[in-house]
C-alpha cells in the first residue's frame, strides 16, 4: 500500500510544472488598447516607493512626473499603486528611475496599466522596451529591468512573437 502511494506520488509531482516562471502567461496589451485604458500617460522620475499591508497591492509609490502625454497636465506629482498581488505581476517601482507609464484610476490614488507591460524605462530620450501596434517589443526582445530591479527576472513575452522593429523608438 505504502509502495503504491508513492507511485501515485511521484508520477504527481513529475506533471508540476518546474518553475512558476514558465506558468506566467500573461497577455501584453496592444499598445491602442494600453493607450484607450490608460487615465494618464506621463514621462515621470520615481521619487520614492514604500512596502504597505494592502490585499491587493504591495508597494505605493510617488511619481515625479516631467511630462504629461495624456491626462490633467497640472499635475506634479501622482501616487501609484503597485507590487500587484495578481498572479505573475511584477509591476514594481525603484526609486530614481526615468519611466513612460501608462496610468489608470484605482480607488483614490492610480495603478499602472496592464502591470509590467505599462511601465517603459527611458534612456535619455529614448523609450526602452517600447513595443509595436500588436505588442510586439520593437528593439530586440532585450531584458527590460536591470539587475537588482524590484521587477526583475526575464519578459517571458519578450522575442515570443517576432520583431517589428530593431530600432528603439523616440520618445
Amino acid at each position: 500500500m505504502r509502495f503504491l502511494f508513492c507511485l501515485i506520488a511521484l508520477v504527481c509531482f513529475s506533471l508540476l510544472p518546474v518553475s512558476v516562471a514558465a506558468q506566467c502567461n500573461m497577455r501584453v496589451m496592444e499598445t491602442r488598447e494600453l493607450v484607450l485604458s490608460a487615465d494618464l500617460i506621463a514621462r515621470v522620475r520615481v521619487r520614492s516607493t514604500k512596502n504597505i499591508r494592502n490585499p491587493m497591492y504591495g508597494q505605493l509609490a510617488t511619481l515625479e512626473i516631467i511630462e504629461v502625454i495624456y491626462g490633467d497636465p497640472r499635475r506634479q506629482e501622482v501616487r501609484v499603486w503597485a507590487m500587484s498581488t495578481t498572479y505573475c505581476a511584477r509591476d514594481a517601482y525603484a526609486p530614481q528611475q526615468e519611466m513612460l507609464v501608462f496610468l489608470a484610476r484605482d480607488q483614490t490614488l492610480f495603478h499602472t496599466v496592464n502591470w509590467q507591460y505599462g511601465q517603459f524605462l527611458m534612456s535619455g530620450e529614448t523609450v526602452e522596451e517600447w513595443r509595436g501596434r500588436s505588442g510586439e517589443v520593437a528593439d530586440g526582445g532585450r531584458q527590460p529591468w536591470p539587475p537588482g530591479h524590484p521587477n526583475g527576472g526575464e519578459n517571458p513575452h519578450a522575442g515570443s512573437r517576432g520583431l517589428l522593429r530593431k530600432s528603439n523608438r523616440k520618445f
